[in-house]
């Protein structure tokens, strides 16, 4: 059986905060050599993504200006992004 406290921090992790703790907690766990080895695959794996958003045309936000880059098939037929909830909420984005 778990005590009561494994089993309270196994459901506090289920939050949006609650994970978010959990992945800084782990992230403080390595080793400096292995966080700049992290934060190198996360840099390549956005640059990764950007490349194929804008191979394929959708939307993405450019890096050096942080401005909205309409996608050809936005512009093709008027649509326009879902709203994006504002910065510093720790809150899931809203379900259409």
């Amino acid at each position: 059986m778990t005590s009561n406290k494994s089993a309270d921090s196994a459901w506090e992790a289920t939050t949006w905060k609650g994970h978010r703790l959990a992945q800084h907690r782990a992230f403080l766990r390595l080793s400096f050599a292995d966080k700049l080895k992290s934060i190198e695959e996360l840099g390549e794996f956005a640059a990764d993504v950007l490349r194929r958003k804008r191979a394929r045309g959708e939307p993405y936000i450019d890096p050096e200006t942080g401005e909205l880059v309409r996608g050809r098939r936005a512009q093709a037929v008027g649509e326009d992004p879902p709203p994006f909830p504002a910065s510093g909420k720790d809150e899931p984005p809203a379900r259409p």
